[in-house]
């Protein structure tokens, strides 16, 4: 199979909690050195399941999903999709994707994509190591505002005396 095209297809993608993938490890057959095909996803759905530790699975429903993945060398493929996740809005990407495991190249486009915390816990959702780094600022800034709280005199009316810390 040179090429494998593939349309309306429902998806179920899942990262596990160790990080691996659920399509890694996939044998490809064939007589000699086995080759990927060509793929072409039209207008497909997948929903990604992201398992973390302690915690509920997060699902991402990508919608319209096309995607048209590359052979780049062996067991490595370049890959470009578009699609929509509610309620994020339009997503167009390229990745570099090892098959076998990480590290990931990604190039990605958000159209109207609303920033705020849901961006923050999507991406920590998305990367354990951000999701690490996320905590640890967290951590940071907690501890901050204990320093600065207790940094602030109280009379003994229990009324915050500004005029001494500054």
């Amino acid at each position: 199979i040179l090429r494998l095209r593939i349309v309306k297809p429902m998806l179920r993608v899942v990262r596990q909690v160790d990080g691996r993938w659920n399509w890694q490890g996939i044998k490809v057959q064939g007589s000699g050195a086995p080759t990927l095909p060509d793929i072409e996803i039209e207008h497909g759905t997948a929903v990604v399941e992201l398992q973390r530790i302690g915690r509920a699975t997060r699902k991402l429903k990508l919608n319209d999903l096309n995607l048209t993945a590359l052979p780049s060398a062996s067991r490595q493929m370049k890959v470009a999709l578009s699609t929509r996740i509610d309620p994020a809005g339009p997503l167009s990407a390229t990745v570099d994707l090892n098959l076998d495991g990480t590290p990931w190249n990604a190039e990605a486009k958000w159209k109207n994509f609303p920033v705020g915390d849901g961006l923050l816990q999507l991406l920590g959702d998305i990367s354990p190591l951000i999701d690490e780094k996320l905590q640890l600022a967290k951590r940071s800034m907690a501890e901050l505002a204990a320093k600065q709280i207790a940094a602030v005199p109280i009379d003994p009316r229990g009324v915050a005396d500004r005029s001494r810390s500054m």
